[in-house]
C-alpha cells in the first residue's frame, strides 16, 4: 500500500466532494434567488425568507422608535412581524433574544425589510470571510462558499440567523489563542 498515492487519491476524492457541494449550493441559491424575486415582484405574496431575521427586527424596530419596554411583549413582537413579513405571525413567547442583539441591529430598523436582510446577511459573510483571511485559511473564498452553501450554512443565510457572524467570532477567538 502506497502511501503518498492514498493521500492523492483521498485527495481528489476530498475536492470532488467539494465540488459536489458547491454545485448543489450553487443550484439552490439560484433557485431561492429565483423564489424571492418572485415574492417581492408579486405584492400580494408572502415572504418566507428572513423569517428568523423579522424577529431581530422587529425588536430593532422596537427599540429604535423608543419602546424598550415592549421588547417582551409578545403581542407587539407579532404585530411588526406580521406588518414585516405580510402575513399573520401568531404572538409566541416573548422575544427570546438578549436585549444587546436588538440594540446591534438598530441601524437595520430605519432600512426595508428585505434590504435589511441583504445587507445583515452580506456583512455575516463578509465577516466569516475576513476570519478565514485572519485565520490565513488556504482558499477562504472557496471555504467560505462551501460553508454558505452547505446545508446549515443556506438555511441559516435563508432564514436570517446569524452563523456567518458566530464562525466569525469563533475564528477571532482562534486567532487570539494562536497568538497567545
Amino acid at each position: 500500500m502506497n502511501r503518498e498515492t492514498d493521500q492523492e487519491s483521498l485527495r481528489r476524492t476530498l475536492w470532488r466532494i467539494v465540488a459536489v457541494i458547491s454545485f448543489l449550493g450553487a443550484v439552490s441559491y439560484g433557485a431561492l434567488t429565483h423564489f424571492v424575486a418572485g415574492e417581492i415582484a408579486d405584492p400580494q405574496a408572502t415572504v418566507r425568507v428572513g423569517v428568523d431575521y423579522s424577529t431581530f427586527h422587529a425588536a430593532a424596530q422596537i427599540l429604535r422608535v423608543g419602546e424598550a419596554s415592549d421588547l417582551y411583549d409578545a403581542q407587539a413582537v407579532a404585530a411588526i412581524r406580521s406588518n414585516l413579513r405580510g402575513e399573520a405571525v401568531p404572538a409566541t413567547a416573548a422575544y427570546v433574544n438578549p436585549p444587546a442583539f436588538a440594540m446591534l441591529l438598530v441601524p437595520f430598523a430605519g432600512m426595508r425589510y428585505e434590504v435589511a436582510l441583504a445587507v445583515w446577511t452580506v456583512l455575516g459573510l463578509v465577516a466569516m470571510g475576513f476570519s478565514l483571511v485572519v485565520l490565513r485559511t488556504p482558499r477562504p473564498w472557496l471555504v467560505l462558499a462551501v460553508a454558505a452553501t452547505s446545508g446549515n450554512g443556506l438555511i441559516g443565510v435563508r432564514i436570517g440567523q446569524a452563523q456567518m457572524f458566530w464562525a466569525a467570532l469563533f475564528g477571532a477567538i482562534l486567532w487570539r489563542l494562536r497568538g497567545s
